[in-house]
């Protein structure tokens, strides 16, 4: 997860600094995600109105493309100072809590 985070961190910084293509960029997502499923990273199950969904096969695409999701989602909001840094610190703290709840 943190060898993930610093690449799209990279990305990010790439970006910032040359202006990189939407195309390309977006590809560069797809690869640090693929990269942080492959090596343990992947959403195996999720659990919905109390039934749990095993995604089985369907975990490694939907966990990139979730993690594709989230990145751009953040990028979006990213117009003020401060408001990305604000909603991803409060997440964070969330699910912070919720892990201690649910014992992980």
């Amino acid at each position: 997860m943190l060898i993930g985070g610093a690449g799209i961190c990279l990305v990010g910084l790439l970006d910032d600094m040359y202006d990189i293509r939407p195309g390309y960029k977006f590809l560069a997502q797809i690869a640090v995600a693929a990269f942080t499923v492959y090596f343990g990273g992947g959403i195996e199950y999720t659990t919905v109105w109390g039934f749990s969904l095993q995604l089985g096969g369907f975990s490694f695409p939907v966990t990139v493309f979730w993690i594709v999701l989230i990145i751009n989602a953040v990028n979006l909001i990213d117009g003020l100072d401060g408001l990305a840094g604000g909603v991803c610190a409060l997440e964070s703290f969330a699910l912070f809590v919720t892990a201690i709840v649910m014992g992980s």
